[in-house]
């Protein structure tokens, strides 16, 4: 392969993680919202922040989370 085609590739990869983390954004932010209503600017900060990962957890805590603060708890 050469460098030109890796470079390629890893450029490709990392624009898909980026895309499938700001999905993720979406999806927990419409989730939080549509449950508690207001989603106060440092949560969203919290959000965008987020890797992937953060927000999967945060996605799952968010179905059982009587209150916004316990969806962020660890």
């Amino acid at each position: 392969m050469s460098m030109a085609e890796r470079w390629a590739e890893q450029h490709e990869q990392k624009g898909m993680q980026q895309g499938m983390q700001l999905g993720e954004v979406q999806l927990l932010t419409s989730i939080l919202r549509a449950k508690f209503q207001d989603l106060p600017r440092e949560y969203l900060k919290k959000i965008e922040a987020a890797d992937v990962e953060a927000l999967n957890k945060w996605a799952i805590n968010a179905l059982s989370a009587p209150s916004l603060p316990d969806v962020f708890k660890d």
